[in-house]
């Protein structure tokens, strides 16, 4: 987008992967439901309720969580962003709206305006 956010389409990529890597450790888990218990001092056993996993796959899973807290700031920064320019926009947008309602208001000239236009124009 320009904005150092990523476009739809890594975002959707990103996700699709995300997806997978879901799948295979939902499967991983789903393998392994009927084999022996993980100790308490393996890896398995701290992360992801008891399924062990590789190192491969906890260094993709670090990857992705990253990106996504990347995605989720740079979300942040633009709607902080886009809420700054659009009090911004507001406010200019008001004082337009005074400034033509006052042009549109018709007020009566004072005896005073008519004497000193009628003598510009040279009556």
């Amino acid at each position: 987008m320009g904005n150092g956010m990523p476009s739809e389409e890594e975002q959707e990529r990103m996700l699709r992967r995300q997806l997978e890597i879901q799948d295979e450790f939902e499967q991983q888990r789903a393998g392994r439901a009927g084999g022996a218990n993980v100790g308490m001092d393996e890896l398995g056993g701290l992360v992801g309720g008891g399924v062990p996993r590789n190192l491969e796959a906890l260094a993709l899973e670090r990857d992705m969580t990253r990106s996504l807290s990347s995605i989720g700031r740079n979300v942040e920064r633009a709607r902080q962003s886009l809420g700054r320019r659009n009090s911004e926009l507001d406010a200019l947008l008001l004082g337009s709206e005074i400034r033509l309602a006052n042009l549109q208001n018709e007020r009566k000239l004072t005896p005073m305006e008519i004497i000193r236009m009628s003598e510009a124009m040279g009556y």
